[in-house]
């Protein structure tokens, strides 16, 4: 199974012009420079997380909260509810998203435009891709305990199962979730 092969395709940019508020321009002026980069870069980074990441959220109402709310919520939440919300969740939810935003529901679409997006840009794990393009391996780490390990591992195993047809090997300990997929 070759699913991370892809031919490389350059990029290429188009001139656009844009009308905002000039309060609006001075802020993002602002912050292009305390991230050391210009106000091209910074309207691109925004755009990209918009619809890489953000209209995905907004459709499925994601909450944003503090790292200690979720701490807390996970310390009060018994491992097998966690399981069962995994198994449930993962698949229902990853399915639709894909669906709505007319994302072919193969393993490269569901890695690179629904796991590592959500990986950049939620907070709930730092995603990376490692290995081969005939055996890949995605690694997820996080700071969130071995509760939210659980939850990850079943949420991510539901959902390529239910687009493979096959769960992949999947290990998890207190701060990460490993993910191989085998030929």
């Amino acid at each position: 199974m070759t699913v991370f092969v892809e031919e490389l395709r350059e990029k290429r940019h188009v001139h656009i012009s844009l009308r905002i508020p000039t309060d609006m321009r001075e802020e993002l002026l602002r912050e292009a420079y305390k991230q050391g980069i210009n106000f091209n870069a910074l309207g691109n980074r925004i755009m990209e997380k918009y619809l890489s990441f953000d209209r995905m959220a907004e459709r499925d109402r994601s909450v944003v909260m503090e790292r200690e709310v979720l701490s807390a919520i996970l310390d009060k939440v018994a491992v097998q509810d966690l399981e069962e919300i995994g198994r449930e969740f993962g698949p229902r939810l990853v399915k639709e998203s894909l669906f709505f935003y007319g994302i072919s529901p193969t393993l490269h679409d569901l890695v690179t435009k629904y796991f590592e997006p959500a990986g950049k840009y939620s907070g709930r794990y730092d995603f990376n891709l490692v290995g081969t393009s005939s055996q890949p391996r995605m690694v997820l780490v996080h700071r969130y305990g071995e509760k939210w390990s659980i939850l990850l591992k079943e949420y991510m195993a539901g959902a390529i199962e239910s687009i493979l047809g096959g769960r992949p090997r999947i290990e998890a300990g207190p701060d990460f979730v490993t993910i191989e997929f085998r030929n």
